[in-house]
This record gives C-alpha cells, structure tokens and sequence, in this order.
C-alpha cells in the first residue's frame, strides 16, 4: 500500500537496466535529476546555475558510468558460470 504513494499515478518509479545495456525511461528521469543538481553545485561557485553544456557533459558522465557498472553486472554472472559449460 505505501508503494502506491510514490511515482506517477500511483505507480512507484525505477530504474531497469536490460542484458545489452538497454535503459528504462525512467533513468532518463533519474538522470536529468542529478544532473541539474550537480550542474547548480559545480556552476553556483560562479553564480551561474542555467548552462546546458555543463548538465549536458554530467549527464554524459552518468550515462557512461552506469553503462560500464551495466556490463560489469552482467559480465560477472556469465564469467562465473563458464565451468558450467
């Protein structure tokens, strides 16, 4: 029943990684979320809080990050069962 609370419509949101690296839409959301944050953190040194190309490069870096941890997740498995062959 607390489930029901969080998300859209009632429906709690999260983030789904497939065997080839493929991505729910609901990373995209994650994402921009701590994209923005990191942008307002890193820019509001200098008083700026509006640049696209420093959100642009910490969502890169994100993506990248959660891409590698993807495939490491799924490499492990499949490198430990090789006996098994």
């Amino acid at each position: 029943m607390e489930l029901s609370t969080f998300g859209r419509d009632g429906v709690a949101l999260g983030p789904i990684v497939g065997a080839f690296e493929e991505m729910s839409s609901n990373v995209d959301h994650l994402a921009d979320v701590i994209a923005d944050a990191l942008t307002a953190e890193h820019l509001s040194y200098y008083g700026d809080r509006g640049s696209k190309p420093a959100q642009a490069y910490n969502c890169r870096v994100l993506y990248r990050a959660w891409g590698l941890t993807a495939h490491l997740g799924w490499a492990r498995p499949m490198l430990d069962r090789r006996g098994l062959v």
